[in-house]
């Protein structure tokens, strides 16, 4: 089993952001137990292999309605 710490490391992301995956429930196998101090995340070491980060950032905004497509309209003449 692999803490959140390790996982992160394996995909240099920010802990925070395995944390989120965490809770969104994008990370296979990935289970919350309780422990003495809290509960904690444990992460199979076998995910490493299948598991494939999402992309950072904020989804792109549809093509339809831009600034870039606006100018390039206007330049064209109609």
């Amino acid at each position: 089993m692999l803490t959140t710490a390790e996982f992160a490391e394996h995909f240099a992301v920010a802990y925070t952001t395995v944390m989120t995956w965490l809770t969104r429930g994008i990370v296979p196998g990935a289970r919350l137990v309780d422990a003495p101090r809290g509960a904690v995340w444990e992460i199979p070491a076998r995910t490493l292999e299948t598991f494939k980060p999402p992309k950072l950032g904020r989804p792109r905004k549809a093509e339809k309605g831009t600034k870039a497509s606006k100018k390039a309209r206007k330049g064209s003449g109609q």
